[in-house]
C-alpha cells in the first residue's frame, strides 16, 4: 500500500487493528527510515503510534533515541506504543526508560511498561515491578507485572529467588483470585527443586500478615514439592506478640547468644527438641538437683531454636508463676493475665514457655475459697498440644508438687538429669572456663586457668560449695575465682588461677578461714583453744569439744552427708551457751553474725513447725519463706542456734530429724535447704533444777546420766540418736565471774564517747568485787551483769567525762567504791611542756663518791669523805638510843614469854614480827661499824703506797659501796612505825589497753627487783597475769627486807610511759603501782571466807616466772577482793598470795585509794630516753633507771616525809596492846 494512502486512512480514523497493519507496512524496508522518522511528529496520534510501533520492528540506527523521544508524547497510546517498541528492540539501555513509565498516570501506559519489563531481565526490573505491585490499583497492570516477574524468574535462574520472594509477597498481600491464583502457580513453579532452607530464607521476607494468605493459596495447588509443602505449613505459624509478652518475664531467644553455653548435655537437648516437635502434649519437665544443668539445657534450647531454619523461629520465653500473679489483687485478675499469656504463647504462635517454678502450677492461684489454679486453666491447651512448656524442678519439689496430681502430671514428659562424675565434670569445667577466659579477654584482662587448678576446683566445690550439684558447683567456684583474679590490681604480670586463689574465694564466700581450708597450712590447736578460752570462760569441756570439732573440720573427717556438727548444750541460764555459739560462728565462719538463732520456746503449737520451713498459705509474706530455711539458704555456712529446744512441739522435733541425719530440710514447696555446712547447736535448761544448793551456781555439776535421763523423758530415741554430742555447761566460778566482769567492763569502755576523748579508765578492784557480787544471780547467771555494769560503771563515768574535753589533756578516770557506793576521780595530765622531757637528764648529788673521768683523787678528800661516814654511823647509834629501840625490844621479848601469848595468834604474830624488825635495825650500826673499820684499814694502805693506782681504785669502789650502804641504812632507820619497817607487796597493773610497743609492766617489775636486790634484799614474784599476746598486764612482787614499805610507799600511784617514734608521734600507756604493807593481820582470814581455785598449766610461757605451773585465784567472799594470776605452783607461792590477800582485805575498809595527785613518774622511750619524777622534777637516763638505779628517786622521800598522796597507814596498827 502507498504510504500516503495509509496515512490518509489513519487520519480519517482507525482502530488498533488498522494501526497495527499500518505499523507493519511502515516496518517494511521499502519505506525509508527518514519517512518513518518524519511520521513520528505527525499531527494525528494514530499516525505517530503506527510509526512508533514500526520503529521497534525496523531496528534502524538511531531508533533507540527516536523511541525515547516518543516516551514523552502527550497521547497515552503513543507512549504505550513507544514502550512496546523499546521492548521489541531489547536494548538494555532502554530499561530505565521502560521502568520509568511504570509510574505513568495512564493505566494503559503502565500496563505496557509492566508487560515490556520482562524483556529486560534484571534485579532492578523485578524491584521496580514489586514497587509497582505494591501501589498499583489496576488489576490488569498487577497481573501483567506479576506475569513479567514470573517470566523473568523462569528465564534467569540467578533472578529466580528474587522473583520468588516478590511473587510470594504479592500473594500474601493481594486478595483478587485473578491475580492470586496465577501468581501462586508461579511461586510453586519457581520453588520447584529448591531445598527447604533456601525457601525459608526467601519466604522469611513475607510479612507475618500475609503468610496465612500465601499458605492458603499454595495449599490450593497440587503437585507442590515436599520442601514447599513444609514451608506452607510453617507459613501458618505466628511469632508471639512481643508487646504483650514484654509485660511478662524475659525473652531468652533474643539474648540467646549472650547466654552461657551448655556442654556435655547434647543428648538431653536433642531429646527435649524432639519432644517439643511431636504431636500431642508438648510439655517437658527437667528434674534434677540445683546445679546439675537444667537451666543450661534450656539456654542451649534457646540457642538452637534461635538458629532454627524455619520461617518463624520458636521463641523461648521465661515467665514464672510469680510474675503472672504480680500485682493481682482482685477476683479474676490473675485469670485474665494468664489467659493473655496463654494466648500469646499458644499455637499458631511459635513459642516455648520456660517455667523455672513449674511445680507451682498446681497451687498458684489457689485460695482458701477456690481450688482453681494455673494447672486447671492450662490443662486443656497442654492436652491439645497448643501450648509448649519446658519447666524444671528438683526431685523433692517434683514430689511435693507435680507428682501429687497424677492427671496433670501425665501430660509432662519427665527427663531426669543425673550428676556427671568427676571426670565428666572436669571436661565440662574446662570448656566453660575457656568461655570465661574469652569473656575476660574481651574486657582486656588476660587470665590463665591450668588444668591442675580446675581439678582442684572440682574437689573443693564438692566439699565447700553448698546447694549446688556438679558441675554447677565447680563452675560457680571457678567463675568467682576468675572474677576475683581479674579485679586483683596487685596481681602483676601473668594472672594465673591457682589453688590459693580458689581457697581464698571459698573463704570469702563461706567465711571459713583459709587456715581451715588449706591442707598446706598447719593448724595449731593450742591457738584455737586460746581463742575459745578468751571468749568463753570457765567451760573447759565445751571448749575442748569445739576444738575437737575444728580439728575434724581441718582434717576433713566430718561426715559429708550430715551437718558439720550437732550439739546439745545443757546448763543453767547465763553460763555462756549463746556466747559459745557466737564464738564458733566467729572462728569457723568468720563472723558472729553468721548465727541463725531461733527460740523454739515460741513453737509450742502443733502447726508451728511450718513457720520454720515456710508456710505458702501464710498471710504474712515473711512467714512464707521459712524462719529457719531462708537464712540458711542465704548463708549456708552458719551456726544454727536452736534455743530452749525442749519447749517446742513434737512436730518440731520430727521436722529436725532429716536436718540432723541428712543435712537437708525440704519445705512444703519441695525446696531443699542444705544444712551440711552448718553447725547445729541446741540449748536447753534441762537439769538446771538438779543443783544441790541455791548459790549462784557454785559447785553445781549435774551428772551426765541424770541429764540423759531427763532428756529421755522429753525426746524420742530417734531424736537423741541424731545428736552428735551432749555437753554440760558448768556453773560460773568466782574466777570466771571476775574475768567476765573485767571483760564486760572493757567492752563498755571501748565505746565511742571514751575513744574520742584522751581518757584512760582505771578500775579499782573494789569496783570489780562489787560487780561480781551484784552482777550474777542464781537464776539468771551472768545475765544481770550488763545491766549492773551500765549502772555502776557507765553512769559515774558519764558524769566524769562531762568534766573533760575531747581536745583536752589526757585524763585518767579512776573508778571504785566508796562507802558502798560507786565513786570516781579525775586525774589530769600535768600541764608541763612535753618537750621538757628532752632536757638533759642530770643526777642529784648523793653520798656516792665516783670520778666519772677517772682522774686521781686527793687523800685529803678521801679522809674527809670517810670521816663524814663515821659521823653518820655514830648518829645512827644516837638515834637508836634516843628512840629507846632496845627498851622497846626488851618489852616485846618479855611479852613474847607470856604464857597466854598464843591465845591471840594475831597479837603474837605482831609481837614476833616487830621483834624481828627491831633486831634488824639494832644490828645496822654494828654492821656498818665493821665495814668502816675495814675501810679505814684500806685507807691506811693507800697512804703508805699512794702511787699504786689499783689500790686507789679499790678504795674508791669500796668507798662508793659503803657510802650507798650508809645512806640506805640511814634512810631505813627513819622508818618509825612497825608497818613502815616491814615487808611490802608491789602490785603492778596495766591501766590502758593500747598496743604499746614496750612491755611496761615487765620493765618496771624488773626495775624494782634489781633495785631491791642491789640492797641485799629479796624480791619474790608472787604471781603474774600474762595476756594472750605474751604481755604482762599485772604482777605482784613481795619485797622482803629492812623498811621495804617505808621506802617503796612513795612509788604508790600512776606511772606513765611515753614512746616517741618520730616528730610529734607519741604512744602512751599508764601503769598503776599499788604498795601494800605486809604485817600479821588483826584477825586471820577465815578459811570458809576464802575460795581457792587452782588450775594446772601445761607448757605455759612466763615473763617474770621462768616456768609458771598453775593459775591461782583467791577470793575473799565477803568483800569480793580477789587475786588472780600464774604462779610457780609451789605452796610457798600460795602462802604469799594468801598473805597479800589478807593485807588487801585489811585495807578494804580504808578510804578508796583515789587520792593520788597524779602521775608519779614518766618513762620516755624511743628518741631521747629519760625518766622524770614530777614531785622533784628530777630527770635520769632511762637506761640507768631500768637497771635499778632508783636511789635518787626513792631515798630523798624519807627526808621530805610522807607525800600527800601516799597511802595511809593501816586502820589498825599492829602493836602489843590487846583489842
Amino acid at each position: 500500500m502507498d504510504v500516503q494512502a495509509l496515512i490518509d486512512e489513519l487520519e480519517q480514523g482507525a482502530d488498533d487493528a488498522a494501526i497495527e497493519i499500518a505499523a507493519a507496512t511502515l516496518a517494511e524496508r521499502t519505506v525509508g527510515p527518514a519517512t518513518v522518522a518524519g511520521l513520528l511528529e505527525h499531527a494525528v496520534p494514530a499516525v505517530r503510534r503506527a510509526a512508533t510501533l514500526a520503529l521497534g520492528q525496523r531496528r534502524d540506527s538511531g531508533a533507540l533515541e527516536l523511541l525515547r523521544a516518543q516516551l514523552g508524547d502527550s497521547h497515552a497510546p503513543v507512549r504505550a506504543a513507544a514502550v512496546q517498541a523499546l521492548a521489541s528492540l531489547g536494548d538494555a539501555q532502554a530499561l530505565e526508560d521502560v521502568l520509568g513509565l511504570l509510574n505513568d498516570r495512564m493505566a494503559a501506559v503502565r500496563l505496557a511498561a509492566a508487560q515490556a519489563a520482562r524483556a529486560f531481565p534484571s534485579a532492578a526490573g523485578i524491584e521496580a515491578l514489586e514497587r509497582t505491585l505494591a501501589r498499583e490499583s489496576s488489576l490488569d497492570v498487577k497481573v501483567a507485572a506479576g506475569s513479567s516477574v514470573a517470566a523473568v524468574g523462569e528465564a534467569s535462574p540467578e533472578l529466580g529467588l528474587l522473583a520468588l520472594g516478590c511473587l510470594a509477597r504479592l500473594v500474601g498481600r493481594e486478595r483478587e483470585a485473578e491475580l492470586v491464583h496465577p501468581t501462586a502457580q508461579a511461586v510453586a513453579a519457581l520453588a520447584q527443586g529448591l531445598p527447604h532452607g533456601t525457601l525459608v530464607e526467601v519466604l522469611r521476607s513475607v510479612p507475618i500478615s500475609g503468610r496465612a494468605a500465601l499458605a492458603e493459596a499454595l495449599s490450593a495447588l497440587e503437585g507442590l514439592s515436599r520442601p514447599l509443602q513444609r514451608v506452607t505449613r510453617e507459613l501458618q505459624a505466628l511469632p508471639p506478640d512481643e508487646e504483650l509478652l514484654a509485660r511478662f518475664g524475659s525473652n531468652l531467644t533474643r539474648r540467646a547468644l549472650d547466654l552461657p553455653r551448655c556442654y556435655g548435655r547434647d543428648e538431653e537437648v536433642f531429646s527435649v527438641l524432639r519432644q517439643l516437635d511431636r504431636a500431642g502434649p508438648r510439655a517437658v519437665v527437667l528434674v534434677g538437683p540445683a546445679g546439675v544443668g537444667k537451666s543450661a539445657i534450656v539456654h542451649a534450647l534457646a540457642r538452637q531454636l534461635a538458629a532454627e531454619a524455619t520461617l518463624v523461629p520458636r521463641v523461648v520465653h521465661e515467665v514464672t508463676t510469680g510474675e503472672v500473679l504480680s500485682g493481682t489483687r482482685y477476683l479474676g485478675e490473675w485469670q485474665t493475665r494468664l489467659k493473655e499469656l496463654q494466648g500469646a504463647l499458644s499455637a499458631p504462635h511459635r513459642a516455648v514457655w520456660y517455667l523455672p517454678d513449674l511445680n507451682r502450677l498446681v497451687d498458684a492461684g489457689t485460695t482458701a475459697h477456690s481450688d482453681e489454679s494455673f494447672a486447671t486453666m492450662l490443662r486443656p491447651a497442654i492436652e491439645r498440644g497448643e501450648l509448649a512448656i519446658v519447666g524444671e524442678s528438683t526431685p523433692e519439689a517434683f514430689r511435693h508438687g507435680l507428682d501429687r496430681f497424677p492427671g496433670f502430671r501425665k501430660l509432662f514428659w519427665k527427663l531426669e538429669l543425673q550428676e556427671p562424675d568427676a571426670q565428666e565434670t572436669l571436661e565440662i569445667l574446662e570448656a566453660v572456663t575457656q568461655d570465661l577466659l574469652a569473656e575476660h579477654r574481651r574486657r582486656g584482662v588476660e587470665l590463665e586457668a591450668p588444668r591442675a587448678a580446675l581439678e582442684l576446683a572440682v574437689e573443693l566445690a564438692d566439699d565447700y560449695i553448698s546447694g549446688l550439684a556438679r558441675p554447677g558447683c565447680a563452675i560457680s567456684l571457678v567463675r568467682e575465682a576468675l572474677g576475683d583474679l581479674a579485679e586483683d590490681e596487685q596481681q602483676a604480670g601473668r594472672r594465673v588461677l591457682d589453688g590459693s586463689r580458689l581457697l581464698h574465694t571459698i573463704s570469702r564466700q563461706s567465711g571459713v578461714p583459709v587456715a581451715l581450708l588449706d591442707d598446706s597450712v598447719q593448724l595449731d590447736l593450742r591457738e584455737v583453744h586460746t581463742f575459745f578460752d578468751e571468749r568463753v570462760l570457765g567451760q573447759a569441756e565445751v571448749v575442748e569439744a569445739m576444738v575437737d570439732l575444728i580439728g575434724r573440720i581441718k582434717a576433713g573427717l566430718t561426715d559429708p552427708a550430715r551437718p558439720l556438727g550437732v550439739f546439745f548444750f545443757v546448763g543453767p541460764t547465763g553460763v555462756g551457751k549463746t556466747e559459745m555459739a557466737k564464738t564458733v560462728a566467729e572462728y569457723i565462719f568468720g563472723s558472729p553474725e553468721r548465727l541463725v538463732r531461733i527460740d523454739l520456746g515460741e513453737f509450742k503449737e502443733p502447726d508451728a513447725h511450718r513457720r520454720l520451713v515456710g508456710d505458702p498459705l501464710a498471710a504474712e509474706p515473711s512467714m512464707r519463706s521459712g524462719l529457719l530455711t531462708a537464712p540458711v539458704r542465704e548463708r549456708p555456712f552458719s551456726v544454727v542456734l536452736l534455743d530452749e529446744v525442749e519447749k517446742a512441739h513434737r512436730n518440731v522435733f520430727d521436722l529436725l530429724l532429716p536436718l540432723m541425719a541428712e543435712g537437708r530440710l525440704t519445705d512444703e514447696r519441695g525446696r531443699v535447704t542444705d544444712f551440711r555446712h552448718t553447725i547445729v547447736i541446741m540449748t536447753s535448761n534441762l537439769g538446771s533444777d538438779l543443783r544441790e544448793d541455791n548459790a549462784i551456781g557454785f559447785g553445781f555439776t549435774p551428772a551426765h546420766d541424770k541429764i540423759q535421763r531427763v532428756m529421755e523423758e522429753v525426746f524420742r530415741p530417734e531424736f537423741l540418736n541424731r545428736i552428735g554430742k551432749t555437753i554440760l555447761f558448768s556453773p560460773l566460778s568466782v574466777e570466771v565471774m571476775r574475768r567476765l566482769t573485767r571483760r564486760e567492763v572493757r567492752r563498755v569502755l571501748s565505746r565511742r564517747g571514751i575513744r574520742r576523748r584522751s581518757v584512760i579508765v582505771e578500775l579499782d578492784d573494789s569496783l570489780v568485787g562489787a560487780l561480781v557480787r551484784d552482777g550474777f544471780s542464781a537464776r539468771y547467771g551472768a545475765r544481770p551483769l550488763k545491766r549492773r555494769v551500765e549502772e555502776v560503771v557507765l553512769n559515774p563515768l558519764a558524769r566524769a567525762l562531762l568534766k573533760t574535753r575531747a581536745d583536752g589533756p589526757q585524763t585518767i578516770v579512776r573508778l571504785g567504791v566508796q562507802q558502798g557506793r560507786p565513786a570516781w576521780e579525775l586525774i589530769l595530765e600535768r600541764k608541763d611542756d612535753p618537750d621538757d622531757d628532752d632536757a638533759l637528764a642530770v643526777s642529784r648529788p648523793t653520798a656516792r663518791l665516783k670520778d666519772p673521768q677517772g682522774r686521781r683523787v686527793s687523800l685529803e678528800d678521801l679522809r674527809e669523805q670517810i670521816e663524814q661516814l663515821h659521823e653518820r654511823v655514830a648518829a645512827m647509834e644516837t638515834s637508836i638510843h634516843e628512840r629507846d629501840l632496845r627498851g622497846r625490844k626488851s618489852e616485846l621479848l618479855a611479852a613474847s614469854t607470856a604464857p597466854d601469848l598464843w591465845d591471840d595468834p594475831a597479837r603474837a604474830g605482831r609481837i614476833l614480827s616487830e621483834i624481828h624488825q627491831l633486831e634488824v635495825q639494832l644490828e645496822v650500826p654494828r654492821r656498818l661499824a665493821k665495814r668502816m673499820t675495814s675501810l679505814d684499814g684500806l685507807l691506811e694502805r693507800v697512804e703508805r703506797r699512794s702511787q699504786e693506782t689499783a689500790l686507789l681504785h679499790d678504795l674508791l669502789v669500796r668507798l662508793d659501796d659503803v657510802s650507798r650502804d650508809v645512806e640506805f641504812s640511814d634512810y631505813a632507820l627513819r622508818c618509825s612505825s612497825p608497818h613502815e619497817r616491814g615487808d611490802a607487796y608491789l602490785l603492778l597493773r596495766l591501766v590502758g589497753s593500747s598496743e604499746f610497743p614496750k612491755d611496761a609492766i615487765a620493765l618496771m617489775a624488773q626495775m624494782y627487783r634489781r633495785y631491791w636486790r642491789s640492797k641485799g634484799q629479796r624480791a619474790r614474784v608472787v604471781y603474774e597475769g600474762v595476756s594472750h599476746q605474751g604481755v604482762l598486764r599485772e604482777a605482784a612482787i613481795l619485797l622482803e627486807g629492812t623498811c621495804a614499805y617505808g621506802l617503796f610507799r612513795g612509788e604508790h600511784g600512776l606511772h606513765q610511759w611515753v614512746h616517741r617514734s618520730g616528730e610529734n608521734q607519741r604512744q602512751k600507756e599508764v601503769c598503776f603501782v599499788r604498795v601494800t604493807p605486809l604485817y600479821p593481820a588483826a584477825e586471820p582470814l577465815r578459811t570458809s571466807e576464802v575460795t581457792q581455785e587452782v588450775r594446772a598449766l601445761r607448757d605455759a610461757e612466763g615473763v617474770l616466772l621462768k616456768r609458771p605451773r598453775a593459775h591461782l585465784v583467791l577470793t575473799h567472799t565477803p568483800t569480793s577482793v580477789a587475786l588472780e594470776g600464774h604462779t610457780d605452783g609451789s605452796e610457798e607461792a600460795k602462802d604469799w598470795a594468801r598473805a597479800l590477800l589478807a593485807a588487801r582485805v585489811a585495807r578494804a575498809h580504808d578510804r578508796l585509794e583515789t587520792l593520788d595527785p597524779g602521775v608519779i613518774r614518766r618513762y620516755v622511750s624511743g628518741r631521747n630516753p629519760v625518766a622524770r619524777e614530777f614531785a622533784s622534777n628530777l630527770k635520769l637516763p632511762l637506761e640507768r633507771v631500768l637497771e635499778g638505779e632508783l636511789d635518787e628517786f626513792i631515798l630523798p622521800r624519807v627526808f621530805r616525809g610522807r607525800r600527800a598522796g601516799e597511802p595511809p597507814a593501816p586502820s589498825q596498827d599492829p602493836s602489843t596492846t590487846s583489842g
